[in-house]
């Protein structure tokens, strides 16, 4: 599986919408006017990261977008942080111009939004407690009514756990619990039953 960046280009070129008969500036006609690109963007160490005392941002994807910025020119404005769930109605709103975190490339979202070519890549794990063995050597365990999957809303582990274990029954976190959330449910057994 690949973490992709993107960049909604096609958003950014798309026509000009149109309220009241009145055009309106496009988003790509508004970043080559201010020369500023405002993006969202989801902190996930080491991808990307936030100081939490000083606010500011870090990381292999902030650098690869500013160098990018650097190169074409313009400004990069990190606007907000955006849940993974949001990012195509932050983007049809005008609220970023592009999504400039990871992102994995759904069927879903790409009713959206269009996708770069990968810049990095991740591994997917299934992560039980130390006292759970009854998946040891054999995901496949996983697909049965009785497993709790936990999954952070919006994310590509639902939709991976969905289709691998359909069986199973996958429980979302909130999106704004970030992704530490799902392994404290699962070390609290909220979110998987208990050992056999």
């Amino acid at each position: 599986m690949r973490l992709l960046f993107i960049l909604t280009l096609l958003t950014l070129i798309s026509s000009p919408a149109f309220a009241e008969g009145t055009p309106k500036e496009s988003a790509y006609d508004r970043v080559m006017r201010t020369k500023t690109l405002r993006c969202g963007y989801f902190p996930w160490p080491p991808y990307l990261s936030k100081d939490p005392n000083t606010g500011g941002l870090h990381g292999f994807y902030f650098d690869y977008v500013e160098s990018l910025a650097k190169h074409l020119g313009i400004k990069v404005d990190w606007t907000s942080e955006v849940l993974y769930g949001l990012v195509p109605e932050e983007i049809r709103s005008g609220k970023i111009d592009a999504f400039c975190s990871g992102i994995w490339p759904t069927s879903g979202l790409a009713l959206y939004l269009d996708f770069s070519l990968p810049i990095s890549y991740n591994a997917v794990g299934a992560y039980v407690r130390v006292d759970d063995n009854r998946f040891d050597g054999d995901l496949s365990r996983l697909n049965d009514a009785s497993i709790k999957i936990s999954s952070m809303e919006g994310s590509i582990t639902g939709v991976i756990a969905s289709l691998r274990f359909p069986n199973s029954v996958v429980s979302e976190t909130p999106a704004m619990s970030g992704p530490s959330a799902q392994l404290m449910d699962v070390m609290a057994k909220k979110k998987q039953t208990p050992p056999l």
